[in-house]
C-alpha cells in the first residue's frame, strides 16, 4: 500500500519537538491520514489508519479509563495518537502504561503548538514520508524498467532483485524447475518448495510461466520489498511473453514456409535454400513427408492439445533431423530416411504409431508416409503420396492406420476410383452371387473367393472345412450363376478384383443403394 506508512516512518519525518513517549511496540502500524480530535465526542468518532491529533483536556474529558480508552483506540485500529502537553505536566503514568500495554504509539508536542499547527505537522509529515516512499518505488521501477528494453533475461532480473531484498532469489518454470539462482550457491541443499518462502507467480494474461521464489518469510519483506517481488515478476513476464511470441511468429512463418515448399510454391531452389538456412533446416539431404493426422470426427476441444501431443511424439521419435510443423488437424514431418526402401521408413512411422498408442487418448491418429525425394523442389510429390496413403488406408481399413505409399498395391488404384463406379463394377462382376447369398443364405461369394485365392479347389476346400464334392458343386453352381470363368483368365481377374472391393471396403455395392 504505497499511501500509508508506519507510524515510525511518520515521526522520522517531524520536527524534533515530536517524541514517542509511549506505545513503542506499535511503531510500524500503518498511518493513511492525520484526523484532529479536539473534543471527547471527536475522539470516539475515529477510525482505522488515523493518526488522532488530540489535546490531554479531549484525553480527560473523554472520562474512560485509560485502559478502556486505549483498548478502544486500539479496537478502532487507530495508527497512533499525538498529544499536545499543558505546560510542563507530564501524561499520566496510567496513561503511558496503558499505551505501552495496547502498543498504541503516544507522540507528544510542546504546549506552545496549538492542534492546527500540529495536525499540520502530521500532514506535512505523511507528505514528505510519500515522497520518500515514491522516490524508493521509482527507485525499483527504474532498476528493471532498463533491463527490460535492453533486452534482458531472467538473470539480469533476478540479480536486481536479490540487489533490492538482500536474500537469494530464484526463478522457477511452470514444472518447479530452478532456471536462475542467485547468488549460484544458494541452491545447495534449498527446497525451493517449502512454503515459508516468499513466493511471486509469474503471469502474463492467464497465461503462467512460474514463480519468483525469494529465500525470506513474509514478515522480513516489507511494502518496498513485496513492490520489488512483483515488479520482477512482471518484468520477467513481459520478456517470456515477448519471447513466446516471437518463437510463436517464427514457428507460423516456418509453417507457411512449409506449406509453400510441399504445394510447389516455394519459389525458386535458391528461395527454398535460403529459407532453409535461415530455419536450420538441412534440405539437401532426401526427405519423405510423413503425416500423422487427427481421423474424423473431430472434438475441436481436444485437437490442440492432441496435435501439441502428436508434435511433441514426433519431435522425440522420428530422428534428429526431422522438421516438424503443425496443420488444422495434422502434424506434418519432413523425415530423413537413409534409404529409399518402404521398409525403412514403415520402420519409421511404427515408431511413431507406438509413441502415440502411449500418449494419445482422446483421439484416433492415422500416419500416411510418402516416397523418398532427393531434392526439395520434389518434396510436393512425396507430400501428395503422404495424403494419398492417409485417404486410402482410411478408405480400405478405417481409422488409426498406418500407411506407406509405395505398399500400398492395389488400393493405390482403387481409391482413385469413384466409389459409384466400384459399385457398378461389383454389380456387373458379382452382383448375381451376392443377391444368390442374400437370398439362400449361401457362401457362394466366399467359395469363388477361396477359388480365386488357392486356384487350386482341393486346398480351396480344406480351407473352408467342407468336403471336395461340396466345393466343386459350389464352382458349378457360381459358373451358372455367373457364366464360365473357371478357365477365363480375364473373367477369374475381374471377379477376383469384385470379391476384393465386396470384402474390403465399405459402400453401396449396388446402384439401388442395397448393400
Amino acid at each position: 500500500m504505497w499511501r500509508s506508512f508506519d507510524v515510525g516512518a511518520v515521526v522520522d519525518a517531524m520536527s524534533s519537538d515530536a517524541q514517542v513517549v509511549a506505545g513503542v511496540g506499535g511503531l510500524n502500524r500503518q498511518v493513511s491520514r492525520a484526523k484532529i480530535a479536539a473534543t471527547s465526542d471527536q475522539l470516539a468518532d475515529v477510525g482505522a489508519g488515523e493518526l488522532v491529533v488530540t489535546s490531554i483536556e479531549a484525553l480527560l474529558d473523554d472520562g474512560e479509563a485509560w485502559e478502556h480508552l486505549l483498548g478502544r483506540l486500539d479496537a478502532a485500529q487507530v495508527a497512533a495518537v499525538a498529544v499536545r502537553i499543558d505546560g510542563d505536566n507530564p501524561l499520566p503514568e496510567a496513561l503511558l502504561r496503558a499505551a505501552d500495554a495496547q502498543a498504541v504509539p503516544l507522540i507528544t508536542f510542546p504546549s506552545e503548538a496549538v492542534l492546527a499547527d500540529v495536525t499540520t505537522a502530521v500532514l506535512d509529515a505523511l507528505l514528505d514520508a510519500q515522497g520518500r516512499r515514491l522516490e524508493r518505488i521509482l527507485d525499483i521501477h527504474q532498476r528493471f524498467t532498463p533491463i527490460v528494453l535492453a533486452g534482458g533475461g531472467a538473470p539480469e532480473i533476478a540479480t536486481t532483485l536479490y540487489l533490492l531484498l538482500g536474500c537469494p532469489v530464484a526463478v522457477l518454470d511452470p514444472e518447479g524447475r530452478a532456471t536462475v539462482v542467485v547468488p549460484s550457491d544458494a541452491e545447495v541443499g534449498v527446497d525451493f518448495a517449502e512454503s515459508r518462502w516468499v513466493r511471486q507467480p509469474i503471469l502474463a494474461g492467464e497465461f503462467r510461466y512460474g514463480e519468483i521464489v525469494a529465500l525470506t518469510t513474509e514478515t522480513e519483506l516489507d511494502d518496498e520489498g513485496r513492490l520489488a517481488l512483483q515488479r520482477a515478476s512482471s518484468s520477467i513476464a513481459v520478456r517470456m511473453a515477448h519471447a513466446t511470441a516471437a518463437a510463436a511468429e517464427r514457428a507460423r512463418f516456418a509453417a507457411t514456409s512449409l506449406e509453400e515448399l510441399i504445394s510447389g510454391h516455394a519459389g525458386d531452389i535458391a528461395d527454398v535454400a535460403e529459407r532453409a538456412i535461415s530455419f536450420g533446416w538441412d534440405l539437401a539431404r532426401p526427405r519423405a513427408v510423413l503425416l500423422a493426422s487427427i481421423d474424423p470426427p473431430v472434438d475441436q476441444d481436444v485437437v490442440s492439445t492432441a496435435l501439441a501431443t502428436i508434435s511433441a511424439a514426433a519431435q522425440t521419435t522420428l530422428g534428429r533431423e526431422v522438421i516438424v510443423w503443425t496443420r488444422s488437424t495434422t502434424i506434418a514431418a519432413l523425415i530423413a530416411p537413409e534409404t529409399a526402401e518402404p521398409a525403412e521408413r514403415r520402420a519409421i512411422a511404427e515408431r511413431l504409431r507406438r509413441e502415440l498408442d502411449e500418449r494419445v487418448v482422446d483421439v484416433n491418429v492415422s500416419i500416411g508416409v510418402g516416397r523418398r525425394v532427393d531434392d526439395p523442389m520434389s518434396i510436393p510429390r512425396s507430400y501428395l503420396e503422404a495424403s494419398r496413403a492417409v485417404d486410402v488406408g482410411r478408405w480400405a481399413r478405417g481409422r488409426h492406420i498406418t500407411a506407406v505409399f509405395d505398399q500400398l498395391g492395389l488400393e493405390r488404384l482403387l481409391a482413385s476410383t469413384p466409389t459409384e463406379d466400384l459399385a457398378e463394377f461389383v454389380e456387373q462382376a458379382i452382383g448375381p452371387l451376392v443377391d444368390y447369398d442374400r437370398t439362400h443364405q449361401s457362401e457362394l461369394v466366399a467359395t469363388l473367393g477361396m477359388w480365386l485365392e488357392t486356384r487350386n479347389m482341393a486346398e480351396g476346400a480344406r480351407r473352408l472345412h467342407v468336403h471336395y464334392n461340396t466345393f466343386k458343386n459350389r464352382l458349378d453352381r457360381i459358373e451358372s450363376i455367373l457364366g464360365a470363368l473357371i478357365d477365363d483368365a480375364a473373367r477369374s481377374l475381374e471377379c477376383e478384383v469384385a470379391v476384393y472391393v465386396f470384402r474390403h471396403y465399405d459402400g453401396p455395392w449396388h446402384p439401388d443403394g442395397a448393400s
